[in-house]
């Protein structure tokens, strides 16, 4: 099986349980901390996956537009994961929350164009 096939398989499984931790952070709830969990180890397999699939030789750009975009999306993974440490028990705000899912599916649809292009 091929490396791009891989990475979206594993970024897709990775967006269902953000799907499900953006509905209940929009609902005012909190998410699990083992799906957070989840969603961050088959994020991370999915970059490295892609990664992989880059650096094995000459590839559609877009691949690489895609592990950019999955990079940013990190970052504001990282900043709403900082929420679980904070001591006020605040909620990360929705807007972070919407602006790392957009970016997130804009990776994803990146990643599906240049894989089933």
């Amino acid at each position: 099986m091929e490396l791009n096939l891989v990475a979206v398989g594993l970024y897709s499984v990775a967006g269902l349980g953000g799907m499900i931790m953006a509905i209940r952070a929009f609902g005012g709830q909190g998410s699990p901390t083992a799906l957070a969990v989840l969603h961050l180890l088959f994020a991370l397999a999915g970059a490295g996956t892609l990664y992989a699939y880059i650096s094995s030789g000459d590839v559609d750009q877009k691949y690489t537009i895609a592990l950019g975009l999955y990079g940013a999306a990190a970052l504001g993974g990282l900043f709403l994961g900082s929420f679980r440490f904070r001591k006020d028990g605040k909620m990360p705000p929705n807007a972070i929350v919407g602006v790392h899912a957009l970016v997130a599916v804009a990776g994803t649809f990146v990643l599906v164009t240049a894989v089933f292009a």
